[in-house]
């Protein structure tokens, strides 16, 4: 019963901290960014192919207003800075934090992103893609 409470009293901590930043999960929406589909082989570009689903899907909870975690991904600069738990995107790194993140593999102190629910596979492959490929601008 004790541990219930306890993980209750977190749930309601992280959501008023949200909610405070200007964050309200419950109004993600889900990613439906267009991008181009991407050939066999492309590059993804961070402009083209990333850029929109990171707006969609991050900077509403990592702006300039509420940078969440210190992690403001409004900009390319942003997303390949770091926030208070590192550098979160590595270029060429397959185990990188973001990509870590947004499989929903376990990270030590930062929860599954986004905290609404699961990228799509594809754009979880466009962003794994852009990320192996060097993370270029």
């Amino acid at each position: 019963m004790k541990k219930m409470v306890q993980a209750v009293l977190v749930c309601c901590v992280a959501l008023v901290g949200w909610v405070l930043a200007g964050c309200d999960p419950s109004t993600q929406t889900e990613v439906r960014a267009r991008v181009p589909a991407l050939a066999p082989g492309e590059t993804p570009s961070y402009r083209v192919h990333v850029a929109p689903l990171v707006a969609e899907a991050c900077v509403p909870c990592h702006n300039p207003s509420a940078a969440l975690g210190g992690y403001n991904m409004a900009s390319y600069e942003g997303v390949m800075g770091s926030g208070t738990s590192g550098v979160h995107v590595v270029p060429g790194d397959r185990n990188s934090t973001l990509l870590r993140l947004i499989r929903r593999e376990p990270v030590p102190g930062i929860g599954p992103m986004p905290p609404a629910g699961p990228l799509p596979p594809d754009a979880i492959a466009i962003i794994e893609r852009w990320v192996e490929a060097g993370a270029a601008p």
